[in-house]
């Protein structure tokens, strides 16, 4: 689950946390005000023997619409990602499992 807030009066935006399931990491790109954020296996895998499919979502704010998702055809161990200094261009490091 991840929770943005308005400021500088520091509520809830839309008044519920976005539920992102299994969410591993996220960053958010100031000049769009977009939250990209990912669900990958990472350390999760050794408590599951299924594989874990790797997703990518981008969501608008304040609207929080889901404008974007992908998936990635394998699994990760570990992920990174990195934001263009303007949103042109978000970078994602994967390292396979």
């Amino acid at each position: 689950m991840v929770s943005v807030y308005d400021m500088p009066s520091v509520k809830l935006n839309n008044e519920a946390s976005l539920k992102i399931p299994g969410v591993q990491k996220c960053i958010w790109v100031d000049k769009l005000n977009m939250l990209c954020s990912t669900v990958y296996a990472g350390n999760l895998r050794e408590r599951e023997d299924r594989p874990q499919v790797t997703k990518f979502f981008v969501h608008l704010f304040p609207d929080r619409n889901e404008i974007r998702w992908k998936n990635a055809n394998f699994e990760v161990s570990d992920l990174d990602l990195f934001s263009h200094e303007y949103g042109t261009w978000i970078c994602a490091v994967l390292k396979k499992v």
